[in-house]
C-alpha cells in the first residue's frame, strides 16, 4: 500500500505542471504569440513534465542512466515554476 503512495506526490506535481501550463498558453495566446511556436513549446513542455514522472517508476528508472533520470526529474520540476 505505501509503494502506491509513493507515487501521489509525483502525480500531484503533474496535475499542477498541466494547470500551469495551461495559464501559461492561455496568456502567450493573448499576446498573439506565433502559434507554431506556442505549439511546440506546448508539447515539449508535456514531454518534460510526462516524462518526469514515468521515469518515478522502476522500469523507467532502469531504461535510462541515472544521471539523466536525475536530471530529467529535477528539470520536470522546476520547468512549471519558470
Amino acid at each position: 500500500m505505501l509503494y502506491r503512495v509513493h507515487f501521489f506526490p509525483g502525480l500531484c506535481l503533474l496535475v499542477l505542471g498541466f494547470g500551469l501550463q495551461l495559464q501559461i498558453l492561455r496568456l502567450l495566446a493573448e499576446r498573439r504569440v506565433r502559434r507554431r511556436v506556442l505549439t511546440m513549446a506546448a508539447l515539449a513542455s508535456t514531454v518534460l513534465l510526462v516524462l518526469g514522472y514515468l521515469l518515478e517508476f522502476h522500469r523507467g528508472r532502469a531504461v535510462f542512466p541515472c544521471l539523466v533520470v536525475h536530471v530529467v526529474e529535477c528539470a520536470a520540476i522546476v520547468e512549471p515554476s519558470c
